[in-house]
């Protein structure tokens, strides 16, 4: 007689059969070893439990090891390739539960079931392992919104500073106006084209953007707006009449606002922000 297959068939024939699954997420190795905060490379099997519900005995309730809302479910060993550990979830639809503990019965030294102590996730916090993947989807959440709130905010502060005065860079030939620039190399210098070749500089410019508006939402490099025209300093103090004095602060700042305003609007979670 397959002693596995008895047991499961007193199990559904006395007990209350139900559909289980049992999830396993093992962590490997970082999937960024220079960025941990990215988590760790995640196997997840899921397993079918030949299973039925039991119940506690009155007594055994004691509202600390037992809860009285603790479900009791017995697994048979007949299919299932792995032993339950207290690391695992368990779910039945969209209920989730954590494996308090695992009692074994066995013969002959072989299991041939298993009595499982549930916990629902919100009672119970099971293995870190399990929120790292929760954790990792939230961050990944975080980060592609991060993305573009840095895509909002250099496009608005960029957008406003090469606008028309007085919001903008003050205008002669246009070649201040025409070199600011958006990138991750600031160790030149040098201003780009000069006054005679400003359409040069705008060309540079226009690319610039683009490379903005494109950037990829996992590229953690530090960018930045930047501006060698050697006067460039001089017309944010205000020595031009076109233009307030630290108007490059004020496109920053017009530039943060925007992005707040854009999140409240694409991505209601963040509202808090504006109430704080």
């Amino acid at each position: 007689m397959d002693i596995e297959k008895t047991v499961y068939y007193l199990l559904t024939k006395y007990g209350n059969a139900t559909t289980y699954s049992l999830t396993r997420t093992v962590s490997s190795t970082y999937v960024d070893v220079n960025y941990p905060s990215k988590g760790k490379t995640k196997t997840t099997t899921t397993h079918t439990l030949l299973s039925a519900e039991g119940t506690y005995k009155e007594s055994a309730v004691d509202g600390v090891n037992i809860k009285q809302s603790d479900t009791l479910l017995y697994v048979s060993t007949n299919g299932l390739s792995i032993e339950p550990e207290d690391t695992d979830v368990i779910t039945n639809g969209s209920t989730i539960w954590s494996i308090v503990t695992v009692k074994k019965y066995k013969l002959n030294n072989s299991s041939i079931a298993y009595a499982l102590q549930l916990r629902k996730w919100w009672w119970f916090m099971p293995d870190e392992d399990f929120f790292d993947v929760e954790l990792l989807n939230i961050e990944n959440h975080i980060l592609d919104n991060l993305s573009d709130l840095i895509v909002g905010v250099g496009s608005e502060i960029l957008t406003t500073l090469t606008s028309k005065p007085p919001i903008g860079t003050p205008i002669d030939t246009g070649w201040a106006s025409a070199n600011w620039l958006y990138g991750s190399d600031i160790t030149s210098t040098n201003p780009v084209a000069s006054k005679q070749t400003v359409p040069r500089a705008l060309s540079t410019q226009y690319n610039s953007l683009g490379l903005l508006i494109n950037r990829n939402k996992r590229d953690y490099s530090s960018y930045y707006i930047y501006n060698n025209v050697p006067y460039i300093y001089k017309l944010n103090t205000g020595t031009s009449k076109q233009a307030p004095r630290m108007f490059v602060q004020k496109a920053i700042q017009r530039g943060v606002k925007s992005a707040k305003k854009y999140f409240n609007k694409e991505n209601r979670w963040y509202i808090w922000q504006e109430q704080n």
